[in-house]
């Protein structure tokens, strides 16, 4: 079974990396909650996003991307750890 990591979180084990990703996914999704329920949009005072907020955040994302980019990191998944032998396993 081959598995892949995000190589920014490359440097722990894969639990720890499993674990990064899950909790990241896990507070997007209660934000994406906390903005569609009005409730709760209300208690934390979050005024509903329109168009120009999301373009922006996509926007200031993608400068963050390239920034880390320039600075040596990378979003792109990478395969299992290769020794001198070769693909592990074979």
């Amino acid at each position: 079974m081959e598995t892949t990591k995000w190589r920014l979180e490359a440097g722990g084990s894969r639990r720890r990396s499993t674990l990064v990703v899950s909790m990241c996914g896990v507070m997007a999704g209660m934000y994406v909650l906390a903005v569609i329920i009005p409730l709760t949009r209300t208690f934390f005072e979050l005024s509903a996003p329109n168009l120009a907020m999301i373009l922006t955040a996509l926007l200031a994302s993608a400068i963050s991307v390239a920034a880390l980019n320039l600075c040596g990191f990378s979003l792109r998944l990478i395969g299992p750890s290769r020794g001198p032998e070769g693909p592990a396993g074979g």
